[in-house]
């Protein structure tokens, strides 16, 4: 955890431009924000809708989601580990297409943007409205983790002999050994300098039998103990959505971004 605040990360910083595709891989955007609060007001979902309701007019879902964190436990064998579960109620709220759902759970905020992604401005302005509406009705005390997720979905109309001609990825087992690559998961987690985590799952996906899919899912995340001002929290925000856009493209290849851009 970054003992430090973070709203100044990336200020400063240069940028290289962002690369817009005609047809973007993104199959969905994401955008979480987690908070510290002492209690949960039930109400607050309702709430969000009335004020969102001309963005958020499609019909409220409820989910049930189950956690299970590690902990540090007083156990018979001597391992200090367990597993402590605990059940967490989730209100989604969707516009009438589908494509943008607004997710609240206890302390918890989340934005996505589903295919065909809106782009990066129409996307931000979703997730400014949605954390200023929502430290004026939750009143948080702090932000405790904030993260931006791209996950692409890559398909290829032809069967790939090769990852390198469209992805920059670790070696897989060479065709030479005498079999035939059927599913893949690559999963790792790196740091930034300053304690920014990025998390990066690259794997083979269902495809039809003349074509080749994959998913790269690109995870930026931070931790913090910030105050939960809107507009420092939107600066991490932005900072964070600046490094995936720069990994992603440090992962694929000038075929991979033709395939993006209609073949062009």
């Amino acid at each position: 955890m970054c003992g430090n605040s973070l709203s100044h990360v990336g200020l400063g910083a240069r940028v290289p431009e962002r690369r817009i595709y005609r047809t973007p891989p993104i199959a969905e955007a994401v955008c979480e924000i987690r908070y510290a609060g002492d209690d949960w007001d039930p109400t607050i979902p309702g709430r969000m809708q009335e004020r969102l309701s001309d963005r958020y007019d499609g019909k409220p879902q409820e989910q049930r989601l189950f956690q299970a964190d590690l902990m540090h436990v007083d156990a018979p064998d001597g391992s200090g580990l367990g597993i402590q579960g605990r059940q967490q109620n989730r209100i989604q709220l969707r516009d009438q297409s589908g494509t943008f759902v607004l997710s609240l759970a206890e302390n918890v905020l989340s934005i996505s943007d589903l295919a065909p992604y809106s782009g990066w401005e129409s996307f931000r302005d979703r997730i400014e409205e949605a954390v200023h509406t929502y430290s004026d009705l939750a009143s948080p005390q702090a932000v405790t983790r904030i993260g931006v997720r791209y996950i692409n979905h890559v398909v290829v109309a032809a069967d790939v002999e090769s990852l390198g001609e469209y992805f920059k990825v670790a070696q897989l087992p060479s065709p030479d050994l005498g079999t035939s690559m059927h599913t893949f998961l690559l999963r790792s987690e790196s740091r930034y300098d300053d304690g920014v985590g990025l998390t990066v799952t690259f794997a083979r996906s269902e495809s039809e039998s003349a074509e080749s899919a994959f998913v790269l899912d690109l995870d930026v995340w931070t931790e913090s103990d910030m105050e939960a001002d809107a507009e420092p929290t939107l600066r991490v925000i932005t900072d964070l959505r600046d490094r995936e856009s720069i990994a992603f493209e440090q992962r694929i290849t000038d075929r991979a971004r033709s395939l993006f851009n209609g073949g062009l």
